[in-house]
């Protein structure tokens, strides 16, 4: 067990003062708070620093030499905490981002590139579900939420005293595999047999047999990728090498989705609010 910086302070305040009542008041203690406290310094050393006669604490030789080693190190301390600490406080500021895995590769090569003409700040990525984004919004545990709404979760976020602001469109494309497309005579022939690969969102929405849902297009495209069927994705999100792996079949398929549109969304009074409009007007 090792000795605190409270009984390191108690020790020099009862040193000083000889005194266990105005040491007790100087350290807003009670006698018997103080007085265990320094009890419990000299249990953890395994000597005593005082003799006690007639209800007096009189330093001993090995409280003198306590004393003298111990004192330095405080005054050291004091020091360091009027001046690094302060000096410390003025760090980068981090601005933390919650966000889909739709959005993590595309605004991470957008503020890699930010950073290399400007490096005051420093951020940090929180990759989760759109219902955690709301509720770290909520808790400002987030400083900004890069998130898709509809018009009951913008209201809301504007009740609570968030602005909203918009982003970009998603557009969907649909894609299949190009390896699994080699082997096709017409695609058009083969898609009638092959799954239809969605946002489980999207369920209710179009009303499709034979199809997979999953809950995110990072799983959507995995899915995609390996063959396993046809399916819809953000064309403008996808990274050069992911759509190298895919073919474009916008023509050859009946179904169509919707354009969504994404948000931007942070508390009205953000002290990162400059921060947060350079990295999300940046085009």
């Amino acid at each position: 067990m090792n000795y605190t910086l409270q009984q390191l302070r108690v020790f020099i305040s009862v040193y000083e003062l000889k005194s266990l009542r105005q040491s007790a008041e100087a350290m807003f203690l009670t006698p018997p708070a103080l007085t265990k406290q320094l009890q419990n310094l000299e249990d953890i050393i395994g000597f005593q620093l005082f003799e006690r006669t007639n209800n007096k604490l009189i330093a001993n030789n090995k409280g003198h030499a306590f004393y003298t080693l111990i004192k330095p190190m405080l005054l050291e301390f004091d020091r360091i905490n009027q001046l690094e600490l302060p000096f410390l406080k003025h760090k980068k500021p981090t601005l933390k981002i919650a966000l889909s895995q739709i959005f993590e590769q595309s605004l991470f090569c957008k503020i890699s590139q930010i950073m290399q003409l400007d490096q005051s700040f420093d951020y940090d990525l929180v990759v989760e579900n759109k219902t955690k984004h709301i509720e770290l919004l909520l808790k400002h545990e987030v400083d900004v939420a890069l998130v898709v709404l509809n018009e009951g979760e913008k209201n809301m976020l504007k009740d609570h005293g968030f602005d909203v602001r918009l982003y970009t469109d998603i557009i969907f494309d649909a894609y299949i595999s190009r390896d699994l497309a080699k082997g096709f005579n017409g695609i058009e022939q083969e898609l009638k047999t092959l799954k239809c690969i969605m946002q489980t969102q999207l369920k209710d929405m179009l009303q499709i047999k034979n199809a997979l849902y999953f809950s995110s297009y990072t799983t959507i495209l995995h899915a995609i990728s390996q063959g396993i069927g046809y399916g819809f994705l953000p064309t403008a999100l996808l990274a050069v090498q992911e759509k190298e792996m895919l073919l474009n079949i916008n023509k050859q398929i009946p179904e169509n989705i919707a354009n969504m549109q994404s948000y931007y969304v942070y508390a009205q009074n953000s002290p990162l609010l400059s921060l947060i409009e350079m990295v999300f007007n940046a085009r």
